[in-house]
């Protein structure tokens, strides 16, 4: 480091205010008790409650524009400015910061490089946590204060840029995706001719609860797809429920395998539409979802999907939901709905071209990925070059 860096001890540049804010609630005292965000270093409400429903009753207050440390260990040393009155536990540091020695900013962004350095120790309840006096001794690098402010507006530059890289990125990925949706809309929309499902398919229907029947969820057996299951355009079983073999059997109407596309009936994902691509073994649907078998020498099932995924398609599905305790399409909404209809060969060619779209999207998304994940990573190294000296050498 530069000669006009020194090294300090925290306590040298803020006050430890626990011991005057010590108290002891009441049995009617509302407490509202902190938690901080590990990610952001900003506190928050953990929950409410008043004074006769804790067993600790020595409480500390801690004030907007207090700093905040939390001692046990495994908070790792989290810290942030207090924004409103907190009723804290004793592992909670109010400090008051010296802004006649250190900048605020300055001091919230040397902790994230420095507070990594701090060491636990063992209390008598076996917990580990950092004492009031271990924080104080932390050591941090320090500037003048006019220093400190040139400091922390160089990370702020750099900060901001890195976040208007992340929102360009959320932006591209949304535009992506409503150019996928919009091209689909525009090439269902002109096709005059239209067919009702029903009349393209050799099976609409869903399945049926377990425990309507007498059977519970079980450890292994038959897969058993639910709602949760089917999400936009792929199928996640690997939380899947298993039934049965008796009741899978049972229940042959709804039997799912591959080329078949599973519909939401029922509660806030209505519409939400899937293709079986590869064998899942025995798998079976519970009311919630419509199984659907397409008429392979009519309609590919694929091309069914796409639409079902459209705006088109998800404007008819919404504008069919009966609304009660639990929101809902029947299945005879599903076979009465009208589906854009062309040959099989324009069908290929549709699903080809919608796909090729979706893939270039794919790509996208993980170039923008790619670039989120550089962008994260560039503000802790921008930090440890900026407390090294390097920042305001450049």
């Amino acid at each position: 480091m530069q000669s006009k860096w020194s090294i300090e001890k925290l306590g040298n540049v803020v006050e430890d205010l626990t011991s005057s804010r010590f108290f002891e609630v009441g049995d009617n005292d509302k407490i509202i008790e902190p938690t901080i965000s590990s990610k952001t270093h900003t506190i928050d409400t953990r929950k409410e409650l008043l004074g006769k429903d804790v067993r600790v009753k020595k409480r500390v207050k801690l004030l907007p524009g207090d700093l905040i440390f939390a001692r046990l260990h495994t908070q790792n040393g989290l810290f942030a400015f207090c924004d409103k009155e907190y009723i804290a536990t004793q592992t909670f540091v109010p400090v008051k910061i010296n802004e006649k020695k250190i900048d605020r900013e300055y001091l919230f962004f040397a902790l994230r490089v420095f507070i990594k350095n701090l060491a636990a120790s063992g209390d008598s309840v076996g917990r580990e946590t950092y004492k009031p006096r271990q924080i104080l001794d932390l050591e941090i690098p320090l500037l003048p204060l006019p220093e400190q402010k040139r400091l922390v507006a160089k990370i702020k530059e750099i900060e901001e840029k890195v976040g208007g890289i992340k929102k360009e990125s959320q932006l591209l990925r949304s535009r992506g995706s409503n150019i996928t949706k919009t091209i689909a809309e525009h090439i269902f929309e002109k096709i005059k001719s239209v067919v009702k499902l029903g009349e393209l398919t050799s099976r609409i229907t869903k399945g049926e609860s377990p425990k309507w029947q007498g059977f519970n969820y079980q450890n292994d057996g038959p897969l058993f797809i639910t709602s949760e299951n089917v999400l936009w355009g792929n199928i996640d079983i690997s939380e899947a429920k298993h039934i049965p073999p008796k009741f899978h059997q049972k229940l042959k109407r709804s039997q799912v395998n591959r080329g078949d596309l599973l519909v939401n009936l029922v509660g806030a994902s209505i519409g939400r539409a899937a293709l079986v691509r590869e064998e899942l073994g025995d798998a079976n649907i519970n009311q919630a979802v419509a199984v659907i078998t397409t008429n392979s020498k009519k309609i590919l099932p694929e091309y069914v999907l796409r639409f079902l995924l459209s705006p088109v398609a998800q404007e008819r599905i919404q504008a069919s939901r009966v609304e009660t305790a639990r929101p809902n399409i029947s299945l005879s909404d599903l076979r009465k709905l009208e589906i854009p209809f062309v040959d099989i060969e324009e069908q290929k060619r549709i699903v080809k071209y919608l796909s090729a779209i979706e893939e270039k999207q794919r790509s996208l998304n993980q170039e923008i990925e790619k670039r989120n994940m550089l962008s994260t990573a560039l503000l802790p190294s921008v930090l440890s070059k900026a407390f090294r000296g390097e920042l305001l050498s450049q």
